[in-house]
């Protein structure tokens, strides 16, 4: 392989990395705009209902499974956006 061979392996690289930090960027915009805010009415209106007695156990329960899964999809987005960084920095120290 070639030096120029090399860089262009290296570009098309970095390229594609690019493209997963703004994707992962995107989910974090949407989860830090939507998702986290949907996900904390959720959680108040669960809590709410059990302590009224309008809901029982179970549905509290998954009610709260949606809202754990909504938080852990936002910590999921900030790891592989971290982690997209962290590849594109190398690559570009390269």
């Amino acid at each position: 392989m070639t030096a120029s061979q090399a860089e262009a392996s290296l570009s098309n690289e970095a390229a594609q990395v690019l493209v997963q930090v703004k994707k992962f960027g995107q989910s974090i915009t949407y989860f830090e705009t939507t998702a986290i805010h949907q996900a904390s009415v959720i959680e108040k209106n669960a809590q709410l209902s059990f302590s009224k007695g309008e809901s029982n156990y179970l549905e509290w329960s998954l009610l709260m499974n949606q809202v754990i899964a909504i938080r852990l999809g936002y910590l999921d987005a900030v790891r592989n956006y971290n982690l997209a960084l962290i590849q594109l920095d190398y690559l570009l120290a390269k």
